[in-house]
């Protein structure tokens, strides 16, 4: 803070013999060169502290991803009607939606749990719910596939009559899309270059062969494209400005159940997909409470990425994988 201070002051930063800002008062050139180039934002050392990094807000998260992938207006874009519809019930956040003048979320906002054992403040996180994390999903995996548009959950208007699910790259029904094209020779290149834009580099060389080899064999490499966009966008590299890391534990399940139960006293979410091709999945979250389903689905026959195994028990403790 005191190095910014004095840049603003005197209107000068110097970094390895070369200064930034013409001496005067209040040069914003020096003043953004000290915030840049000082030690602490250029040290990698940091990263190591689990406590370093914070979440990214969520309507950031998505303007961000958005210029970064080369948001580009089609020719329905005439600012005669609002981009995005619903978005502080989509993501938690919008702007000139505030609920009070207190913003979106408490700035000592620390969740439940290990967060606030450890006295870690993440005010972001107090609008992540159940809902908005499906809502955001949602919304990513309908802009990579067909623009901004309000069809399969997206963060876009309900502008156009409906005239039934496009396909993929199809932006007929939308009044904007990602014109983004990786650099690269290969897939594995291309895969690394949205990385870089999405992630800053902070996703591992392990994770990036995963989503290479989530790939099928007979897609094309604009499917391919679409695939890496959707799963690196929703990734927690993505989500976050701090770096993950794999523990390269097991994942824990639980303790096994024995017995049998009945629909109506289950209680419970579970996520679960189906279709496994690269061009159809589906996620769906079901909430069962005393006879009372409700199911959401999350881009029913919509999504591009494949869908991913996850295991969870049945009511007769019978482990599956779908």
């Amino acid at each position: 803070m005191e190095s910014v201070a004095t840049a603003f002051k005197t209107g000068e930063y110097t970094s390895n013999g070369v200064t930034f800002g013409d001496g005067k008062l209040s040069d914003l050139k020096a003043t953004v060169a000290a915030i840049l180039l000082d030690r602490e934002a250029t040290s990698t050392v940091l990263d190591a502290d689990p406590a370093y990094g914070g979440i990214r807000e969520p309507v950031v998260k998505v303007l961000a991803f958005m210029r970064a992938m080369g948001y580009t207006p089609t020719s329905h874009d005439r600012n005669i009607y609002p981009k995005f519809d619903g978005m502080y019930s989509k993501v938690g956040q919008m702007a000139h939606e505030s609920p009070d003048q207190f913003s979106f979320f408490l700035h000592d906002y620390q969740p439940p749990g290990q967060f606030a054992q450890a006295k870690l403040n993440t005010p972001p996180s107090q609008v992540l719910t159940l809902s908005t994390t499906i809502s955001t999903v949602e919304g990513f995996f309908s802009m990579v596939r067909n623009g901004l548009t309000w069809i399969g959950g997206g963060f876009g208007g309900r502008v156009f009559p409906y005239y039934g699910y496009p396909a993929a790259g199809d932006h007929s029904q939308s009044v904007g899309y990602l014109s983004y094209v990786p650099d690269g020779a290969t897939i594995e290149e291309k895969v690394a270059h949205i990385a870089d834009l999405l992630t800053s580099g902070r996703m591992s060389s392990d994770v990036l062969a995963q989503i290479v080899a989530s790939f099928d064999a007979g897609a094309s490499d604009e499917m391919k494209i679409m695939v890496t966009q959707q799963l690196i966008a929703t990734s927690p590299e993505c989500m976050c400005f701090s770096v993950s890391r794999s523990l390269h534990d097991a994942r824990w399940y639980g303790k096994q159940s024995n017995y049998s139960c009945s629909p109506d006293s289950l209680s419970s979410t579970i996520f679960s997909p189906h279709n496994k091709s690269c061009e159809q999945g589906r996620i769906s979250a079901r909430t069962n409470t005393h006879s009372t389903t409700n199911t959401r689905s999350l881009s029913s026959n919509r999504c591009i990425a494949p869908a991913w195994r996850i295991r969870f028990l049945q009511c007769t403790g019978t482990p599956q994988y779908m």
